[in-house]
């Protein structure tokens, strides 16, 4: 998998009452957050390797931290 690197940095987080393309129920007043440098997929994770990832015992079996309704991990 190839990984991009991301430098630490800041960003303003939220949008302002007067941004007509935000969702007016996910407005939150604008805030600043401050973020450490992380690295990250160049490209998304297809199921296929998320299995075979948790099948190693590497990778945790989210669904059973946060719930996903029926769904579950299995081959």
């Amino acid at each position: 998998m190839t990984m991009v690197y991301v430098p630490a940095g800041e960003f303003i987080r939220g949008s302002e009452r007067s941004d007509k393309d935000a969702y007016s129920r996910e407005y939150t007043n604008q805030r600043r957050v401050t973020l450490p440098a992380f690295q990250i997929g160049r490209y998304p994770v297809t199921n296929a390797q998320y299995l075979e990832c948790f099948e190693a015992g590497v990778c945790p079996d989210d669904c059973a931290s946060i719930g996903c309704g029926n769904a579950s991990i299995s081959s």
